[in-house]
């Protein structure tokens, strides 16, 4: 079950994505050590794009 919603959710995610009307970018700009990748981290969560088991890449 757990599977077909993240297929459901990844196949949402891609028909966004093909569509330039629904795309947003948005930009972050701070000095280093500020938070920028918290914070990025914390609106993908919120908008359920990542979850808290994903790896880290450093």
């Amino acid at each position: 079950m757990a599977v077909r919603i993240i297929e459901k959710k990844i196949e949402d995610i891609l028909s966004i994505m093909r569509n330039p009307a629904q795309v947003r970018n948005a930009g972050t700009l701070a000095h280093v050590d500020h938070g920028k990748t918290t914070t990025t981290d914390s609106l993908l969560m919120g908008a359920g794009l990542l979850s808290l088991r994903s790896p880290v890449r450093h």
